[in-house]
């Protein structure tokens, strides 16, 4: 009887063999993959037989074993293929991968090998792997909605234009592919970076990012591009010419058959580059709209953008302001690719922001006649804070193009416009953040707070007020703002006031025209170390350190804009005092 039990359980194995439901396959010789002499399969650790059926879509992994060739004779569809140092994988018909292709070998792809993408995940080629890929390799790219402009990049050598030709219109009256030229002038006079690029022949830059326009169909589509797939080092010079129109941004993407980490530990060389990722999303209702989500530091500005960027996928860089023109470079290996299968177009998954211990403040402005898309925008607390803007910390606010959705940002005392602001973190602190809104239709437009983390929870208030309307608005508990405004930017308007202060001495501000707020003198550091104060009267400026020890002292002799730059560094109380009055802020140094 026992022995009958276990010749039944033997039976049973080879059966589930046969089958060939989940199990490990690796090649035990050369041979047609169609040859199940060809493989061997493992039904338990460490435990190989002979296989009685050949790998496919079901099996858990499929690797081609050192110094063994094995050819591909019909079509197959597989998850996942390894193929070992000095093992061989040649195809004479075509292959779909689902998931991963890692080769320490060579794949002789005959441009039969298509890199499969639906709606869950997207196959990809391991960077991390020393083998070499001959032939064309086709490469799918899954997008939930066809309608609009999407940003693409190729992964790989020498693509043109005329592969896209296949899943779009590049004879349209109206042009549906573009690439971005930072520094483009026309007849002497700067213009926008936007450049007709439909012929066919046009080549597909390795890093650099293309605008392509799908037409008006919403449903799901796949795109598919096909190449020698780029591999190893890469590099593009990029600048900032500060030009009225493109002010030193660049389109670049991905070149890789796979995703990339923008804060990988190691592969990046990002000469002159700020820190900011700028991502497209198109308009849900107009063609040739959309709106802009960023990253820094880990933050988004919606909360979904990630630091993995997909494959094929384009995006922003700006080029840091200097001495124009300022001459910045992307360059990147192997090193920055990741096998993460999953990463979505256009925006990673919620599950990829990287904010989990951080202090954030998350607002939103959006139409109340409009409510599927809002613009985002957010403050945060950090390391190398400055009311200025800082390239390494901030993320300078691209407008939305989606007459749908408004704009709204931080506002700098010398006028720079944020969509993510780094700021300093005091406690017993009352702070006011200047913003700007600009739409481009007249509607009633809602402000409201998103996320409130760390820090941010702790706060005694959150308030929005309007200076035109003197209406101050309680934004906790789910309160907000609601105010009908006409096409157009406002600026000095609107204010973000937050406060964890039981006293009122100290105060964080960028509202250089908050009189009311500021009592006619404002005071704030500068990115580059230095301090200005704007004041319409004279008076004694003192600085101290956190332990109450004066450490600079100026004389105001009038009214005026003054700078300074102080030997201090880290956090200093300012106090101004002018006959009777007297204004007090915290501001922090990092030069």
């Amino acid at each position: 009887m026992k022995r009958f039990i276990t010749v039944m359980i033997s039976l049973m194995m080879l059966i589930s063999i046969g089958f060939g439901q989940g199990f490990r396959y690796r090649s035990q010789k050369s041979g047609n993959w169609n040859d199940v002499t060809t493989w061997e399969v493992n039904y338990e650790k460490n435990k190989w037989m002979n296989a009685t059926t050949v790998p496919d879509i079901t099996s858990k992994m499929i690797s081609i074993s050192r110094h063994d060739v094995v050819t591909v004779t019909s079509n197959i569809d597989v998850d996942s293929v390894t193929i070992i140092s000095m093992g061989t994988l040649t195809l004479t018909a075509p292959m779909s991968l689902n998931s991963l292709l890692s080769n320490d070998g060579t794949l002789n792809s005959n441009g039969n090998l298509t890199l499969i993408s639906n709606a869950s995940e997207t196959a990809t080629i391991d960077g991390k792997s020393n083998g070499v890929i001959n032939g064309n390799v086709t490469m799918q790219r899954y997008l939930p909605s066809k309608f609009g402009y999407k940003y693409f990049s190729s992964p790989f050598t020498g693509a043109t234009v005329g592969e896209f030709s296949d899943d779009m219109d590049l004879t349209a009256t109206f042009t549906t592919f573009y690439k971005y030229d930072e520094n483009r002038v026309v007849n002497g006079t700067p213009v926008s970076g936007w450049i007709n690029y439909k012929t066919p022949t046009g080549v597909l830059e390795s890093l650099r990012g293309y605008c392509v326009n799908f037409g008006t169909d919403a449903t799901p589509t796949t795109v598919d591009v096909t190449g020698v797939v780029n591999n190893g080092n890469i590099s593009l010079p990029l600048y900032n010419n500060d030009n009225k129109y493109t002010k030193g941004f660049n389109l670049v993407g991905n070149p890789y058959p796979s995703p990339i980490d923008w804060y990988a530990s190691s592969g990046w060389t990002k000469t002159n580059i700020d820190d900011a990722l700028y991502f497209f999303k198109a308009s849900d209702t107009q063609q040739y709209g959309g709106e802009y989500q960023t990253l820094i530091g880990g933050v988004s500005s919606d909360g979904k953008v990630s630091r993995i960027i997909p494959s094929m996928q384009g995006f922003f860089v700006h080029v840091k302001d200097g001495a124009y023109p300022v001459e910045g470079a992307l360059a990147m290996t192997n090193a920055v690719r990741t096998t993460n299968s999953t990463s979505v177009f256009t925006k990673g998954s919620d599950s990829n922001t990287d904010t989990k211990g951080m202090s954030l403040l998350r607002f939103t402005a959006g139409f109340t006649d409009y409510t599927k898309n809002v613009d985002y925008s957010v403050v945060y607390f950090g390391e190398k804070a400055t009311v200025e803007f800082n390239g390494q910390t901030d993320a300078y606010k691209m407008m939305n193009s989606d007459t749908n959705v408004p704009n709204i940002y931080e506002v700098s005392p010398l006028g720079t416009k944020t969509s993510i602001k780094n700021l300093p973190f005091g406690k017993d602190t009352t702070y006011n953040i200047s913003l700007g809104v600009k739409i481009l239709r007249d509607g009633d437009v809602v402000i409201k707070l998103k996320d409130i983390e760390g820090e941010f929870a702790n706060m005694n208030t959150i308030t929005l007020y309007d200076k035109e309307r003197n209406v101050e608005q309680d934004l906790l508990k789910g309160q907000e703002y609601v105010v009908t405004l006409k096409k157009g930017e406002y600026l000095g308007r609107f204010f973000l006031k937050f406060s964890n202060a039981t006293t009122t001495i100290n105060t964080f501000t960028t509202a250089v025209d908050d009189r009311t707020i500021d009592n006619s003198t404002n005071i704030f550091t500068t990115s580059y170390g230095s301090m200005k104060v704007y004041t319409d009267k004279g008076g004694d400026l003192r600085l101290y350190n956190q332990m109450g020890q004066l450490v600079a002292d100026y004389k105001i002799a009038d009214s005026g804009e003054y700078e300074f730059t102080p030997n201090v560094r880290g956090f200093v109380i300012a106090n101004f005092v002018s006959g009777g009055n007297k204004v007090t802020k915290k501001l922090i140094f990092n030069n």
